[in-house]
């Protein structure tokens, strides 16, 4: 009994001992580093507190580089690298001004957002100027924190593309109708207003300037790619499951509105490709501080920048998001293979040579009755 109250005592003084170092420790500015498996929980040296704090910040920003690697990498754009959201931090920290700025970074969703009438009356400007007082942002901020808030631009429809009802909607072919000439002519005069709004902003800040602008001329140039390349893909569809294996305009009601319903599917997953990766900034607005705001917006522009370069190296139907329904669409709309398959008897091969054996058969015929028509003729 004596032995083992001994022995309870030695390990209580060690306890004793051992939160004392850390206390001490903790005072001096030091934490202690634990030992191997097996050594005991207080064995170990004493380390700075600033460099214990330094290394575990970098072991997780390298675990946050690791996750976003497997996710999908990061962008260079500018000369600048950005993986993670402490990146943008980063760069927010050393080169934005200690305001919310925000709304100069423009992607695609945002760019498509923007697009409205121009203000053509001092009721709007008033109006405006109101809701800037109310909210105590700019109306080009709340667009931008609108479009973080949605998934397909209200541009294509309030619900699910509803405004893309048939492809004629969206392009017109006569370069003045359709969604796809208002986008065209909206980004324009966008691309005017936000150089400018860009330009007063951030004055004393040339780098972030040169990155808002760096990622406005990206996303201008991948919206005419992404306009085109729907037309293209739509078209591609129709003009394959044409008989004359060419888009020519006048196929069935029925097949173009199968290829176009499965052109929409396409657009939906891209939209939603880019809200998977926008969605951390659906709240950034209310963050702390202008640093966190400005940060987070950053970001996920960034990162859906990097999703459309994506697309566009994919040529769209090469995205994994494409691929699934794309076959689906090619079972469902296509000549399946049993009707081109001899051995079942009524397939097409056997229908051909049934075709071509009557074809054969009847000029046969006609060859007689040809002959025979031109001899009777002769006696008369």
């Amino acid at each position: 009994m004596r032995e083992q109250h001994a022995k309870e005592m030695a390990s209580l003084r060690l306890l004793v001992s051992g939160v004392s170092d850390i206390a001490t420790g903790i005072a001096a500015g030091r934490v202690r580093i634990a030992g191997p498996p097996g050594a005991g929980m207080l064995e170990g040296p004493f380390v700075p507190l600033v460099t214990f704090n330094s290394d575990r910040a970098l072991a997780a920003y390298e675990r946050q580089l690791l996750g976003q690697r497997i996710d999908g990498g990061g962008i260079t754009l500018g000369g600048e690298t950005f993986t993670v959201l402490e990146d943008a931090r980063t760069f927010a920290a050393s080169h934005l001004p200690v305001m919310e700025v925000y709304e100069c970074f423009v992607g695609m969703v945002a760019a498509l957002q923007s697009i409205k009438e121009p203000v053509v009356s001092t009721r709007t400007v008033q109006a405006a100027e109101l809701h800037e007082i109310k909210v105590q942002r700019s109306q080009r901020q709340s667009g931008t924190v609108a479009s973080f808030a949605t998934t397909e631009p209200e541009l294509f429809g309030a619900t699910s593309l509803s405004s893309l009802v048939t492809f004629v909607s969206f392009d017109a072919g006569n370069g003045k109708t359709g969604i796809s000439h208002v986008v065209t002519k909206g980004l324009k005069a966008e691309l005017g207003a936000l150089t400018s709004h860009i330009k007063v902003v951030l004055a004393a800040c040339p780098v972030a300037a040169k990155l808002a602008n760096d990622i406005f001329e990206e996303t201008r140039a991948f919206v005419q790619w992404f306009l085109a390349r729907v037309t293209s893909y739509y078209t591609g569809l129709v003009g394959k499951a044409s008989p004359g294996n060419t888009y020519t305009g006048g196929e069935s009601k029925e097949l173009k509105a199968s290829c176009w319903e499965r052109t929409l599917e396409s657009l939906r997953g891209f939209f939603e490709e880019l809200r998977k990766v926008r969605v951390d900034a659906s709240a950034a607005h209310l963050a702390a501080t202008p640093l966190e705001v400005n940060s987070l917006f950053l970001h996920c522009t960034l990162q859906e920048l990097r999703v459309m370069r994506e697309f566009k190296e994919l040529d769209w139907t090469g995205h994994p998001c494409n691929q699934r329904s794309l076959v689906d669409h090619l079972h469902a709309t296509y000549l399946p293979r049993s009707v081109l398959a001899a051995e079942r008897g009524g397939g097409m091969d056997n229908r051909v040579k049934e075709l071509e054996a009557a074809v054969k058969a009847g000029k046969s015929t006609m060859g007689q009755l040809r002959t025979d028509h031109n001899a009777l003729a002769k006696k008369v």
